[in-house]
């Protein structure tokens, strides 16, 4: 049974997914910082 199916009948939701990429030879941390702080206020208030 895959991860999410198994939550789902927990009754759990799928939480939408944050992604950074090219992190190894254009790293912009700052901007990266300031994405997941919007993500996660987005997600969680």
């Amino acid at each position: 049974m895959h991860f999410h199916k198994a939550n789902e009948f927990l009754g759990m939701t799928r939480l939408p997914t944050f992604l950074c990429n090219d992190v190894v030879k254009n790293p912009q941390v700052e901007k990266y910082l300031a994405d997941y702080q919007a993500h996660l206020e987005k997600v969680f208030g």
